[in-house]
């Protein structure tokens, strides 16, 4: 930001000397960049507000004795959209383990439904 380069050429001989002076920033700039890096901050939290957001929904279970699988299926509505995540999780399969692949596979369908609408081009 406040770099200075000097260059001298020596006679007779033809060679040349770069010097490069680098100067630390001042506290003025240093408030500067923090105020500019707050306000971007501010920007981007306020962009990606999500407020009045309703979640409603059930979680049903059922035991699928032919396949030795229990089956989750967790129908709720977001937003006023009805949404369906179904997942299956073996009978030796810990609580905690069921539980974490339900949540993912909710997680899953909502992040889908979310960037449904949104188109990604890489060009830009």
């Amino acid at each position: 930001m406040f770099d200075t380069t000097i260059v001298k050429t020596a006679d007779p001989y033809p060679q040349h000397i770069s010097v490069t002076e680098k100067r630390a920033p001042t506290d003025e700039s240093v408030r500067l960049l923090r105020e500019m890096q707050q306000k971007s901050e501010d920007s981007i939290v306020e962009s990606m507000r999500l407020d009045d957001n309703e979640f409603k929904g059930v979680v049903h279970s059922s035991v699928l004795a032919w396949e030795y699988t229990k089956q989750y299926v967790a129908v709720f509505s977001l937003n006023g959209r009805n949404l369906t995540a179904r997942y299956s999780a073996g009978m030796d399969d810990s609580p905690e383990k069921t539980a974490v692949g339900l949540r993912d596979e909710i997680a899953r369908v909502i992040a889908n439904e979310c960037l449904n609408g949104i188109r990604f081009d890489p060009r830009k």
